[in-house]
C-alpha cells in the first residue's frame, strides 16, 4: 500500500478546484499542514493560479464582499495581516488546520457554510466531522501522515468522501482525483470507499 503519488500532482489539484468553483462549493483536502502536499503549499500555489489568470481567482466567487472584509480583518487581528491566511482571504478563499486559532476555525467554517466562500483546503481537521455543504472534493493528498508512506485507511477515507453531497445540504457531490498516472490501488480504494 505504498504511496505512488508524484509531488508535480499539486498544480492540477488547484487548478481542478478552481475549474469546479462554478458547480459550487469545493474542499481541496490534503493529509498535510505544512510540509508537502499541505495546506499551505496548496494554498500558495491557488494565490499564484489566481494571480496568473485572474479569471481562475475563487474571489470571483465571493458572494459577500463585506462579511469578507470583517473576516479578514478579524483573522489579521490574530495572525498579522502579512499571514498566508490573510492573503487567501483577500483573493476569496481559505485554508483551515490546526494550527489556526480554534475561534477563526470556527469563522471559517461559518462562512464557507453561509456559501461566502466557496473554496477552503483543509486536512482532517475539517473533513472529518464538520457538516458543510461541499459539492465537489479534490482529494490532493490522502498520504497517512504517520510516516508509513501509506494511504489513509479506507474507514478515514470513506468518512473524507463522505462529507460531500450530504443529505439535506447538497443532493449530489462530486469526488475527484486527480491521480497523474494510474495508480490502481488508489482508484480502487477510493471505489471501495464511495
Amino acid at each position: 500500500r505504498k504511496n505512488r503519488w508524484k509531488v508535480n500532482a499539486q498544480p492540477v489539484c488547484c487548478h481542478l478546484a478552481l475549474q469546479s468553483l462554478s458547480a459550487g462549493s469545493v474542499l481541496l483536502f490534503t493529509t498535510g499542514k505544512t510540509s508537502g502536499i499541505s495546506c499551505v503549499s496548496l494554498a500558495k500555489k491557488i494565490i499564484e493560479m489566481s494571480n496568473t489568470d485572474n479569471s481562475l481567482s475563487p474571489i470571483n466567487f465571493v458572494i459577500n464582499k463585506s462579511y469578507l472584509e470583517d473576516l479578514i480583518e478579524y483573522a489579521a487581528f490574530l495572525l498579522g495581516s502579512d499571514h498566508l491566511l490573510c492573503e487567501a482571504l483577500r483573493n476569496g478563499f481559505v485554508f483551515h488546520h490546526g494550527d489556526i486559532p480554534q475561534s477563526l476555525r470556527e469563522k471559517i467554517e461559518r462562512a464557507y457554510d453561509r456559501g461566502v466562500i466557496k473554496l477552503i483546503i483543509s486536512n482532517n481537521t475539517l473533513a472529518e466531522g464538520v457538516n458543510l455543504p461541499i459539492k465537489t472534493i479534490v482529494l490532493a493528498n490522502v498520504v497517512d501522515q504517520s510516516g508509513s508512506g501509506n494511504y489513509l485507511p479506507n474507514n478515514r477515507l470513506k468518512n473524507i468522501i463522505g462529507r460531500v453531497g450530504r443529505a439535506g445540504r447538497e443532493r449530489y457531490g462530486t469526488v475527484m482525483i486527480p491521480a497523474i498516472h494510474n495508480n490502481s490501488l488508489l482508484l480502487r480504494m477510493v471505489k471501495e470507499a464511495l
